[in-house]
C-alpha cells in the first residue's frame, strides 16, 4: 500500500519493502539535512541500495531519503543525480524521480 502526505514541501513515501530503491552509482555525502548539508558524522553512501522513504517533491525529484541502518540517524538525504532510483518496480531514472 502506498501513501502520500506532504510535510515542509517534502513528499512522504510509505512503501512495502524492496520497492523503492536507490542504487548509487557513486559515493557520496549522506546528510541529516539536505538544506544544511550536515554530515555531523562525515556518513558516506556507497554504491549499493538503499531503501527510499521520502523525495523532496514530487514530478521532477532531486534528493531522495533513504535509510542507513547502522547510522543514528539512519534516515540521510542524498542527491538524486548520484544514482538511480526505482519507484515502482520499473526501470529506474536516474535524478528525475518518480518514473518506473
Amino acid at each position: 500500500m502506498l501513501f502520500w502526505s506532504y510535510w515542509k514541501s517534502v513528499t512522504l513515501i510509505w512503501h512495502q519493502q524492496n520497492h523503492r530503491h536507490f542504487l548509487c552509482a557513486e559515493t557520496c555525502p549522506a546528510y541529516v539535512s539536505k538544506n544544511k548539508l550536515t554530515n555531523p558524522d562525515n556518513t558516506q553512501i556507497l554504491a549499493i541500495k538503499y531503501e527510499v522513504i521520502e523525495a523532496n517533491k514530487p514530478g521532477l525529484v532531486s534528493w531522495y531519503r533513504v535509510i542507513l541502518p547502522r547510522c543514528h540517524p539512519k534516515e540521510r538525504w542524498t542527491s538524486a543525480d548520484r544514482g538511480d532510483a526505482q519507484l515502482s518496480g520499473g526501470q529506474g531514472n536516474r535524478g528525475n524521480g518518480n518514473k518506473g
